[in-house]
């Protein structure tokens, strides 16, 4: 199962961002402007990451509001826990089981990406 989820999560990322695969996990890179934006990374032993130091370093979400934003999207995915913690926070991909999950999720890193593409577009307010 947790196999599955991983590969619909690949599959459904594939316009966006492109793989970096390691012996461990496999790593999702915003193809597009900023290249630096990873937000999510799926581990062997079946837990998928968000890098919350990576997403908080990126505009827009440099910015609380944004950030909040953003935390407020994930913390509303029925049944999953990201727990708040400064570099990174993790679930297990099982609760990604259910359909309701995987999309909320999904919706959640999708609207980030409109986010950052939209950010990277406009110059940095002073």
């Amino acid at each position: 199962m947790e196999a599955e989820i991983a590969q619909r999560i690949l599959d459904w990322s594939k316009e966006n961002f492109a793989p970096k695969c390691s012996q461990a996990s496999f790593l999702l890179e915003l193809k597009d402007t900023p290249k630096t934006f990873h937000p999510v990374s799926i581990d062997k032993s079946g837990r998928l990451w968000i890098y919350n130091k990576n997403i908080r370093n990126t505009r827009p979400f440099d910015l609380a509001e944004n950030w909040l934003e953003f935390r407020h999207r994930l913390d509303d995915i029925p049944e999953v826990d990201f727990p708040e913690k400064e570099m990174y926070s993790s679930a297990k991909l099982l609760s990604f089981a259910k359909d309701a999950a995987l999309r909320a999720f999904l919706d959640a890193i999708a609207w980030s990406i409109e986010q950052v593409k939209a950010a990277a577009s406009t110059p940095p307010q002073e």
